[in-house]
């Protein structure tokens, strides 16, 4: 190997290593390049809605070995072998933070095999779908396409404001959930309508899914209610969404807040904002908008 090629070879050594991904073992071939910056995720259970927001990485096979996650947009170097089948899945930030990344459990991997020559560019552009129904189920689905919605204020006092449809900005479908906040109405707060059963025990995975757009920062996360003594539990999410001027989508992983309270408790999901700063008594004027609001476990 010449003196330039392992200079070449010493910086793609060291981008892998930025990205998080292990080295290749062996050197002697030139790598396939991987383009994975078109990365898409199916929203709606056709397949029809296709958009960016949440996803955030991808976690990467080779012929059997993991190559490591790999953050969007990318291009991926993989060393060809005999065989050259590789498996994606796409990946979140649990719970809205960088530093949680995760393999979405409820989309499905995409496999395919790579046919180019060494150092070519491979453009892959997968869209993760959702699994089947007969795998995967949403006990809570509000996209907020009707007259009304499944989400009741809670909020007291003289200074409360509510959700309303609102058909114009949303993120998917017809409409979306707006709330406005202004010197008179900045104190939000809702849960969801009906209660829920949720999966208690076992290794059942357990998200609450939402897409937002907002200048009021806002929090969310679920209400238990115990099946002996009617106690009711808000637990919070711990996360605080700062603003966000376009649409971002928010992957909670609601596992332990579950399971941490007596079974056969039954759950509602919440949000809540205020618009008064509580250092300063200053109310600011904004918005919160939600969609596509859902609650997704296995069967």
């Amino acid at each position: 190997m010449t003196g330039i090629l392992k200079y070449v070879w010493a910086i793609m050594f060291a981008a892998i290593a930025l990205t998080g991904c292990k080295p290749p073992e062996t050197t002697d071939g030139f790598p396939i390049y991987l383009d994975l910056s078109n990365a898409k995720i199916a929203y709606d259970e056709a397949g029809n809605v296709i958009r960016t927001q949440g996803l955030k990485d991808v976690w990467i096979d080779h012929n059997g070995e993991d190559l490591g996650v790999f953050n969007l947009p990318n291009v991926v170097p993989v060393i060809p072998d005999e065989n050259n089948r590789v498996t994606i899945s796409g990946g979140i930030f649990n719970n809205g933070f960088s530093t949680q990344r995760a393999e979405y459990p409820f989309w499905a991997p995409i496999t395919f095999d790579i046919e180019a020559d060494p150092l070519d560019t491979v453009k892959v552009s997968p869209t993760f779908r959702y699994l089947a129904d007969t795998i995967i189920t949403f006990p809570f689905s509000e996209g907020f396409e009707g007259a009304a919605n499944d989400f009741v204020n809670v909020a007291t006092g003289d200074n409360t404001t509510s959700i309303f449809n609102y058909s114009r900005d949303q993120f998917i479908g017809n409409s979306c959930g707006k709330v406005d906040f202004n010197s008179t109405s900045y104190e939000f707060e809702v849960f969801s309508r009906e209660f829920l059963a949720l999966p208690q025990s076992g290794g059942n995975n357990i998200y609450l899914e939402f897409s937002y757009k907002n200048t009021i920062p806002f929090t969310c996360g679920i209400v238990s209610v115990s099946p002996n003594t009617g106690e009711i539990n808000q637990i919070p999410a711990d996360v605080y969404f700062l603003s966000e001027g376009t649409w971002n989508t928010a992957f909670i992983h609601i596992n332990d807040a579950v399971r941490a309270v007596t079974q056969g408790s039954i759950f509602k999901i919440y949000f809540e904002a205020t618009g008064k700063n509580s250092s300063t008594g200053e109310v600011s004027t904004g918005n919160l908008l939600l969609d596509n609001v859902r609650i997704v476990h296995y069967q």
